[in-house]
């Protein structure tokens, strides 16, 4: 409320700039894996078992992306409310789709032009929506059927679409760009990221046999290559053994008296286990909430600002899995491409004040980080040493706290003295008194460098790095060190 008042004299009619509503729709912030996971959704909606990903190539680039599935199909009235943009069709709590915009919003946020064909009870339908036509009223084209029957004569991965399914086109590709020199380059990294995003998100469903997802290309119009990669279940909570013995643990409380369980889970340290790294990459990121909807993974790690870092290594072990009752839907703000939410205040300050046996979600961090770091203990001193003298106190104290963790027993403290050495010499090293002298008649040159261009630190770099260098791949070992020598630089730099 406000203290002003005002009254109504007339009305007029502002329709949607048709061109300007167009651009809009390949920056809705779907990545590809995001719009591919909203027609999955649609599919597994339709009740299909099988959807195949194939991506169409040539010399010169990538031509199109066809999704296929073998769902129940829609009629012409159906079709027609799916292809229109503030569509009437409702979707069910059940459902895995939400707004019922995720077939044209998703399509259209990757390509230009997206024909949708499909097939119920043997008859046949086709629409195609292209940016053009978007933006010159909203003119969606009607296919001729006979080309239509023809589409459903191919082979989709190891399935062929006999009495109903529904095949997506996309061209005239926004985002899947590549020249001729990176093409393999670019679909060898689209595909793996598919796999991985396709296999978190809908884990339980490949893991109770109801829905199979495979991936294959075409060069031009040559047949398939037949090789079909399939997307294999990964299952974040797939652990044999916990981190602790008393977990998992459950938090329960109510939001709009529904009631709401947050399943608390440690991972074992050093595992290799699939579940675990989710397809490679920084597994410290992986790190925080799950959020199901109906069985389907909308978010895959991040504290959601309950904590600050939503990378920090010391709680690599902590995963959360909510699986989300439909009612509370609104409260957690999922956002149009289904990858990521918003939950209230109400629902932070509830699993902050819930409790089980005496645990509680702080405790519970506090749990991940201690067996996280029992273990670091364990494998030994990595990097041994701390910074002294010579570098500020506050700075010290934050390079400590990230080298702290690596090996038992108190670490050595290495000071830092500017002294006068012959010319000869940039460092001179001091063993018994841990000192690393550093050449003062340099020092305008050491800090500024000749060139401005750091040759001395880039020097220095390569000799640390010598025996990394050496090899021809980088082990999870070196990209841990990396990771806390990283780090105590950019502790060293706020100073």
């Amino acid at each position: 409320m406000t203290n002003f008042q005002f009254k109504t004299t007339d009305r007029e009619y502002l329709p949607p700039d048709d061109g300007k509503v167009g651009d809009i729709f390949s920056r809705l912030g779907y990545g590809i894996s995001d719009a591919v996971a909203d027609l999955v959704d649609n599919s597994v909606d339709a009740i299909a078992d099988k959807v195949h990903i194939r991506f169409v190539r040539g010399t010169e680039g990538i031509y199109s992306v066809i999704i296929a599935d073998n769902g129940k199909g829609m009629n012409g009235d159906e079709l027609r409310e799916a292809m229109r943009f503030g569509s009437r069709s409702t979707k069910s709590d059940a459902q895995l789709g939400k707004y019922g915009i995720g077939l044209k919003s998703a399509s259209l946020s990757q390509a230009e032009t997206v024909t949708v064909l499909t097939k119920k009870n043997g008859s046949t339908l086709g629409r195609r929506w292209t940016l053009e036509n978007v933006k010159i009223g909203w003119s969606c084209e009607i296919l001729l059927e006979s080309d239509v029957q023809n589409a459903f004569t191919s082979k989709f991965g190891e399935f062929s679409i006999k009495d109903s399914g529904t095949i997506i086109i996309w061209e005239r590709l926004e985002h899947l760009k590549a020249l001729p020199n990176n093409i393999n380059q670019i679909l060898e990294k689209t595909i793996k990221k598919l796999i991985t995003e396709l296999g978190i998100r809908f884990h339980r469903f490949i893991e109770e046999g109801c829905l199979e997802i495979s991936i294959d290309q075409q060069f031009g119009l040559e047949p398939p290559t037949g090789i079909n990669l399939f997307v294999p279940a990964l299952n974040p909570f797939s652990y044999e053994q916990p981190g602790r013995s008393d977990y998992p643990i459950t938090l329960k409380f109510e939001l709009n008296n529904t009631p709401v369980d947050v399943h608390c889970h440690i991972w074992p340290p050093k595992t290799k286990s699939l579940g675990y790294r989710l397809g490679g990459g920084k597994v410290a990121l992986r790190q925080g909430f799950y959020f199901y909807r109906n069985d389907r993974i909308i978010q895959a790690g991040g504290w959601n600002g309950i904590r600050a870092d939503d990378g920090e290594p010391h709680f690599s072990l902590a995963r959360v899995r909510v699986d989300l009752p439909p009612a509370l839907d609104s409260m957690f703000k999922l956002d149009v491409t289904k990858s990521r939410l918003d939950p209230s205040p109400n629902f932070i300050n509830a699993l902050k004040t819930a409790s089980t046996n005496g645990i509680t979600f702080d405790k519970f961090i506090d749990h991940a980080e201690n067996a996280y770091r029992k273990q670091k203990k364990i494998e030994g001193a990595r990097f041994p040493l701390i910074p002294g003298k010579g570098i500020s106190a506050k700075a010290q104290k934050a390079i400590a706290n990230i080298l702290e963790e690596k090996g038992t027993g108190r670490p050595k403290k290495v000071s830092f003295k500017w002294s006068s050495l012959d010319l000869d010499e940039i460092v001179r090293l001091d063993p018994e008194n841990d000192v690393i002298n550093l050449n003062s008649k340099y020092k305008k040159y050491l800090v500024e460098g000749s060139s401005g261009d750091a040759p001395v630190l880039k020097l220095v770099l390569m000799f640390l790095f010598q025996n990394q260098l050496e090899k021809s791949f980088i082990t999870q070992k070196t990209l841990d060190w990396l990771q806390s020598i990283n780090q105590t630089l950019l502790a060293s730099m706020k100073e």
